[in-house]
């Protein structure tokens, strides 16, 4: 899983060098839920998810934000596996 930072609903997925790189997607628009975010992405480098909504789940513990993948097949074994990021509040 990847994360890129970026205007409430207009986020882009570009690399902090301006570049796109193997693993990048771009999306223009999400929805939110408070428990589901949903990612429009309008081109990637993975065909399969050009045009799709990539859905991640949202959960806040304390000062941690944990966003998680639906199950999906691992693209090295293809065992079932959740994609996890963790997000920490520092003051």
């Amino acid at each position: 899983m990847d994360a890129q930072a970026g205007r409430f609903g207009e986020a882009i997925g570009l690399r902090s060098s301006g570049t796109l790189q193997d693993d990048d997607f771009i999306w223009r628009t999400f929805s939110f839920d408070g428990q589901i975010v949903t990612h429009h992405v309008d081109i990637s480098w993975n065909e399969n998810w050009t045009g799709t909504n990539q859905i991640r789940h949202v959960r806040l513990e304390g000062r941690r934000l944990y966003i998680t993948t639906n199950p999906q097949p691992s693209p090295i074994d293809g065992k079932m596996t959740i994609g996890t990021l963790t997000w920490e509040r520092l003051d």
